[in-house]
Parts: C-alpha cells; structure tokens; sequence
C-alpha cells in the first residue's frame, strides 16, 4: 500500500513527465504566470491521479523533435487520447456516494474527503451538494471524450469550482440562475479538480480567507469568494511572493 505522501510524489513526478512529452510533441502547456485558475491546476493533479491508477498508455509511444518520425508522433497522440478517453469513462462511470455525516463523497474508489478537511474550500450550499455536483457533470460527459480537460457542456447552475463559469449578477449585469440560462461549463476539468485536490496539501492562512498550495515550483495563494448571498467561487491564484530582509 502506498501512503499519501508517496502518491502526491508520485503524482507529481507523472505529472512533470507528461508536460515533458506534450511539449516534445507539440502540445501547448498550461501557461503559468503570475496569475492562474485554482480549478486548472488541481485538475492536471486530478488527470495524473486517476491514470496512476489505471494505468498510462502514452508513455508507450515515445516520441521527441530530435529524430522522431512522423510515425512516432501519431502513435504518441494516439495514445495520448487513449489516455483522456480511459480517464472520461473513469470519471462516467465512477458510482458517487454520500458519506453520512460529512460533505465529502465516496466516487468510485476515491474517498474525497476535502471538503470536510478544509470546510473553506466549499462553494455550494442548501440544497446543493458535492454528490449533486460531480452526477450533473457525469450525465452530461459525452461518450466520445479525446480531450477530457477541454469537455464542455451546458448545464444549469454553477459549482463554483470553475470561476470562468461561475460569473455574478454584476460581471453579467444580470441574473443568469434566475432566469434559467444554462451556463458552458468545463465539465471534465472540474470533476478532474474535485478529484485531485483531494491528494494536494492545502495551507488555510490565519486571515480564515486565503488558502494556498504549491504549484510549478511556487506557492500560490487565492481566496473564496461570494458569488451572492449563498454560493461561492475559487478566486484566481496569485504567486505568493515571500519578502525578505535582504
């Protein structure tokens, strides 16, 4: 049995050897300045879990600029896409359970367990729940899936997890909810998020607000904020610059 410490390296090792590849390839990586979306990064994390677990095609299919063949390269984005369609079933298919008691859910073999952990990373409430959440996402998962990051869909209300489709009344001078507009949502990249951040360690700083995390080699620090009287979003991530006395 691995211990969490050992999956989160584990993790995050596949998670540098994928970016490696998708560049040799060709495939633009996330851009990350000085600024980025929290649901974004948590789902690459998300994306490597799951295929640690089942298993990465890909790396079978090596390919670089230097001396690869065209050949080379097709086999590579082939798997690559095997990879994305294997991880959209998993995500499908993935049977959600409430756990009594608790915010968190039981979704195929992964206990997710964050929402009880760190209690300020919620962004729904009332009648709204982490299992409604993810079964909205799933039904709306098409069967076709080569870019399990990119899926999106229409669907009715915002999680919050996604700030890009969980804009206010203010940013969209009106109510998009009340008059039942359905919103295009980055489906398969929040489902990602929700699974991911369960393996990566979440600092809450004594302000109660702000959370924080490591990312590409810095710490990044963002704030949940109110969307209205009773739900929120993941602010954007800032780099948490760290002032010193020299």
């Amino acid at each position: 049995m691995k211990t969490e410490t050992e999956r989160v390296r584990r993790v995050v090792a596949m998670q540098a050897k994928a970016r490696e590849r998708n560049r040799s390839a060709g495939i633009p990586d996330m851009e990350v300045g000085d600024r980025h979306e929290p649901c974004e990064w948590f789902s690459e994390i998300g994306f490597a879990a799951i295929l640690d677990r089942l298993g990465r095609a890909a790396p079978d299919a090596d390919w670089s600029e230097e001396g690869g063949t065209y050949e080379d390269r097709e086999a590579f984005l082939g798997a690559r896409r095997l990879d994305h369609q294997r991880v959209a079933n998993w995500l499908r298919e993935a049977v959600v359970t409430p756990i009594r008691h608790r915010n968190g859910v039981i979704m195929g073999d992964v206990r997710i367990m964050w929402p009880d952990r760190v209690p300020r990373l919620k962004t729904w409430a009332g009648r709204q729940s982490l299992v409604q959440i993810i079964r909205q996402r799933q039904q709306a998962l098409p069967d076709e899936v080569p870019d399990v990051l990119a899926c999106e869909a229409a669907i009715s209300g915002a999680s919050g997890i996604d700030r890009g489709s969980a804009t206010t009344s203010l940013e969209d001078g009106f109510s998009v909810d009340a008059v039942g507009m359905k919103r295009v949502t980055r489906i398969g990249m929040e489902l990602l998020a929700i699974v991911g951040l369960e393996t990566l360690p979440i600092t809450v700083h004594p302000d109660g607000r702000s959370l924080s995390y490591e990312a590409a080699g810095s710490r990044w620090i963002f704030a949940v904020e109110a969307r209205n009287k009773y739900f929120s979003r993941w602010g954007r991530a800032e780099r948490l610059v760290v002032e010193t006395d020299d």
